[in-house]
C-alpha cells in the first residue's frame, strides 16, 4: 500500500469513528436517552477522546490482520513441481504395467497442456514413455502428432 493509501485508509478510519459515534448520540437523543445532555465542553471532549480511541483500536486492529503470520504461511506460489512429478511417476508406472493404450491417449494431449504451463520438463519426460508406449504399439503416427504439439 502506498503513502497515499495509507493517508486516506488513517484519515477514513478516524472519520468514520466519528461520525459513528455521533449517529450513536443522536440516535440515543432521538430515543429519549441523551448522552451528552447538559455536558457541556466536558462532554464534548470525552467524545473526541472515545472517538480518537474507536480509531486507534480500528487501525490497530487492521495492522494486525494485515500482518497475522497465519495468513502469511497460507500465501504461497504455486509451481507445479509436485503435480509434474505426480504425472511422470503415475506414467512410468503405467508403462510398467503395459498399459501403452492409456499412455497414448492421456499423454497426447497433455502434452499441449505441459507446453501451455511452462513445464517443458515435465513434457519432455511424459513425452520419452509415449514415445516408447507408441513404439511397443506400432503406432508411430501418434508419436508424430505427440512431437508436433
Amino acid at each position: 500500500m502506498n503513502w497515499r493509501q495509507q493517508v486516506a485508509v488513517f484519515f477514513g478510519t478516524f472519520a468514520a469513528a466519528w461520525g459513528g459515534l455521533w449517529a450513536f448520540f443522536q440516535v440515543s437523543e432521538y430515543f429519549g436517552h441523551p448522552v451528552l445532555k447538559n455536558s457541556g465542553y466536558l462532554g464534548y471532549g470525552m467524545y473526541g477522546l472515545i472517538a480518537t480511541n474507536i480509531g486507534f483500536i480500528v487501525l490497530l486492529w487492521r495492522r494486525g490482520k494485515a500482518q497475522d503470520p497465519s495468513e502469511e504461511a497460507g500465501r504461497h506460489e504455486y509451481s507445479g513441481e509436485g503435480l509434474a512429478k505426480a504425472l511422470v511417476k503415475q506414467f512410468h508406472e503405467m508403462a510398467e504395467c503395459h498399459d501403452f493404450q492409456t499412455i497414448l491417449r492421456i499423454g497426447v494431449p497433455l502434452s499441449r497442456a505441459l507446453w501451455l504451463e511452462g513445464q517443458y520438463a515435465t513434457r519432455v519426460a511424459v513425452g520419452k514413455v509415449v514415445e516408447e508406449a507408441a513404439a511397443r504399439l506400432g503406432n508411430g503416427r501418434l508419436y508424430v502428432d505427440f512431437r508436433l504439439n
